[in-house]
């Protein structure tokens, strides 16, 4: 497998959005949701604006500087869909920069769905927040035409990825 190495610093506006899937590899929390999922995946967000991601964190979703995930022991993977037309990536980017403008409260983080991941009982969540992986999941199925999984974790959008031809991996970031 090669491997291509991309700085995403440089990603341009016309490639948007791109998702990234984060292995924090220094962290307990993301080794407990990567040990529970089986999977080497953490967290997903979507690139939407050129060194920009929309994340949904337990600061709720909100705009983060890829910086942030840009340190050592993280190793960052990014996807894109082939053959996206204009009015996919329009609807997708309106989608999130939609979610980001709402109140607070209505961007805040599903604490209740980790349990629910946590204890395998994936319904249990609250209907009225998501997760990291709800939160792609709510902004791609439409302008994409999707059937993803309802409680998908960021390991399982991989392994989806990675059997549905439409996706490509755009790169890989880590630091040496």
């Amino acid at each position: 497998m090669e491997y291509k190495i991309i700085d995403p610093l440089k990603i341009s506006s016309e490639e948007l959005p791109i998702i990234v899937l984060v292995d924090n590899r220094n962290a307990f929390i993301s080794w407990a949701i990567k040990s529970h999922s089986k999977g080497n995946y953490n967290h997903i967000a979507e690139v939407f604006k050129p060194g920009f991601v929309a994340s949904q964190d337990p600061c709720g979703f909100h705009e983060v500087s890829l910086d942030k995930y840009m340190k050592p022991n993280v190793f960052l993977k990014f996807w894109k869909v082939k053959d996206i037309t204009k009015g996919q990536q329009a609807d997708w980017l309106h989608n999130i920069e939609s979610e980001l403008k709402k109140p607070w409260i209505k961007r805040r983080y599903d604490f209740m769905g980790i349990f629910g991941q946590l204890f395998n009982i994936r319904w249990f969540n609250n209907t009225w927040t998501k997760y990291c992986s709800e939160m792609v999941r709510s902004h791609i199925i439409d302008p994409l035409g999707l059937k993803i999984p309802v409680h998908i974790t960021p390991t399982e959008f991989n392994d989806y990825f990675n059997n549905d031809p439409r996706f490509e991996v755009y790169g890989y970031w880590f630091m040496d």
